[in-house]
C-alpha cells in the first residue's frame, strides 16, 4: 500500500496484505495503546477489498513490553504501569 500527501512529495509504501473475509462496510480499524494508536486494517477499500497492515516495529515494541508487565503483575514482581491495549473501529460509510 503507498501513502503519499498532497503537501509533500514524499510517499511512504507500507507493506499490507489482504483479508480473507469481504468486508460489508468502508471502515478503518486501529490498535490503540495508551494515547497512542496505529492503522491495523482497511476494510471495503479497493473494490470491496480489505488490506491488513504490517505491524510495525514501534507498535511491535509497545506490544511486546504491554505482555512483559501482564506477566510481571501475575508473579511477585510489581508491574509498571503499562498502557491499556483496545482496538479501535471507524466505519465510515455503509456499502
Amino acid at each position: 500500500m503507498r501513502i503519499s500527501s498532497n503537501h509533500s512529495t514524499r510517499d511512504v509504501l507500507v507493506p499490507a496484505w489482504r483479508l480473507a473475509e469481504t468486508p460489508q462496510e468502508l471502515r478503518l480499524v486501529f490498535h490503540r495503546y495508551g494515547e497512542v494508536s496505529y492503522l491495523s486494517q482497511l476494510q471495503g477499500v479497493d473494490g470491496e477489498q480489505g488490506l491488513q497492515l504490517v505491524e510495525s516495529r514501534a507498535e511491535r515494541a509497545l506490544r511486546l513490553g504491554l505482555k512483559k508487565n501482564v506477566l510481571a503483575s501475575k508473579g511477585d514482581a510489581v508491574a509498571q504501569s503499562a498502557p491499556e491495549y483496545r482496538a479501535v473501529t471507524i466505519l465510515l460509510r455503509r456499502m
